[in-house]
């Protein structure tokens, strides 16, 4: 054999060899061992949960869990058994955490106007760990999510409002309504009802809460004192339309599961009622600002019992089109707790456990709501009367058109 053809022969071999490595090297490679890690960006620390069947060529869900005042990613984790859950599924999870250089108290700052808004604070940083986490795993755009509890929730909620584009539908435990305070003394009168209780002609209990939630306010600011004042809360078609407002141009309705304890002396009871009015104005906004009729938003209700546990109310709330809008569950007796969670729970810096076992179970109903509940497309968020003479893009058949009619005037609706 002359000597060109073993240098070809050699040089062919290689090559072989080098596509085979480069073949393995873009196989995808799947996790065999849950992992759950702690992470940052841009400052901001987050923990991440991802399944043991994660691999690089199938997309994913994800879901943003908020932990409550107090909490920690670990603890939230713990709390909700969301990981346990993530692993059965297959979904990521991804705890951003708020510090307490951020917020003395640990809390989200849901109240801030500056953490209201898209492209801002909170709700942006929120966001950008989502792409961050979107840069090393395959992630299904349309199934992105965010779940939470008490300020979390109240984040949540901004999320909703702010980045309706990115998050499919949001869980909430013991929220509150979006910009319906604007500074800390706001959102803790808020949080207790102080205005309602005043008026409704009870006197001792509102005003110790009045004082207390003062105090905390001046202590966690010292150099800017509380405003002293009660804002009135506005009517729900006003909030409905700041939600409005805050989408913008990537208006829709964005599904809400949510969970209330009548027994809850943190977040009382009748913010759930709120929130639950506003999120219904968005249904009947949304068809207003597309040129559509402003139908009612329709509700049916159920009662139900936890086997051995706490007895319950789900009021569903449907648009127009029968699309689920808002799945509410009334726990009774239920506290400021997570639904249906870990038996020994921690506290936060609460007095008692932020879980109750008794109740539903929050995290495998939210995921079953998430699951019916993906980002519709494009063509899907706008409503529009369909002409009968639409031709399908998927067979187009050749049509003689008919010769052109002179226009007359569009007859209006009686």
């Amino acid at each position: 054999m002359s000597k060109t053809r073993r240098v070809a022969r050699r040089t062919l071999a290689r090559a072989g060899t080098l596509a085979r490595r480069s073949v393995r090297s873009r196989t995808p490679t799947t996790s065999r061992v849950a992992r759950f890690e702690t992470r940052s960006h841009q400052g901001r620390s987050y923990k991440l949960f991802v399944p043991s069947g994660a691999n690089a060529s199938r997309r994913l869900p994800l879901v943003v869990m908020l932990h409550g005042c107090g909490q920690d990613p670990d603890l939230f984790a713990r709390d909700t058994r969301m990981n346990e859950l993530a692993e059965v599924e297959s979904f990521l999870v991804v705890y951003p955490e708020q510090s307490a250089a951020h917020n003395g108290r640990k809390c989200w700052n849901w109240f801030d106007p500056a953490h209201q808004t898209r492209a801002a604070g909170e709700p942006a940083e929120i966001v950008a760990i989502v792409d961050a986490v979107s840069t090393e795993f395959l992630l299904d755009p349309k199934r992105i999510y965010a779940a939470s509890l008490s300020a979390g929730a109240a984040m949540a909620v901004v999320l909703g409002a702010t980045y309706p584009d990115r998050f499919a539908a949001i869980g909430v435990c013991a929220g509150l309504p979006y910009q319906a305070a604007d500074d800390c003394f706001g959102g803790l009168t808020l949080m207790q009802r102080i205005g309602d209780r005043l008026t409704a002609g009870e006197w001792y209990g509102p005003w110790q809460d009045y004082w207390l939630a003062y105090v905390m306010c001046w202590a966690a600011s010292p150099s800017v004192p509380p405003s002293p004042r009660l804002s009135p809360l506005a009517d729900p078609k006003t909030l409905g339309a700041r939600v409005a407002d805050a989408m913008g141009e990537h208006h829709r309705i964005v599904p809400m599961i949510l969970f209330q304890g009548t027994g809850d002396v943190t977040v009382k009871p009748a913010n759930g009622e709120t929130l639950i009015a506003q999120w219904a104005q968005i249904g009947n906004l949304a068809h207003e600002r597309l040129g559509a009729a402003a139908d009612e938003v329709t509700m049916t209700t159920e009662q139900g019992a936890v086997p051995n546990g706490r007895s319950y109310t789900l009021r569903t709330y449907k648009d127009p089109r029968g699309k689920v809008l808002i799945s509410a569950y009334e726990v009774e007796g239920m506290a400021h707790s997570w639904s249906g969670g870990a038996p020994a729970g921690s506290a936060g810096d609460a007095a008692s456990p932020l879980t109750d076992p008794l109740g539903p179970d929050a995290t495998r109903l939210i995921w079953a709501f998430f699951q019916d509940h993906a980002m519709p497309g494009k063509r899907r968020q706008a409503v529009r009367a369909r002409s009968s003479n639409v031709t399908s893009t998927r067979r187009r058949k050749r049509m003689v058109r008919p010769a052109r009619e002179p226009p007359t005037a569009a007859r209006l609706p009686e």
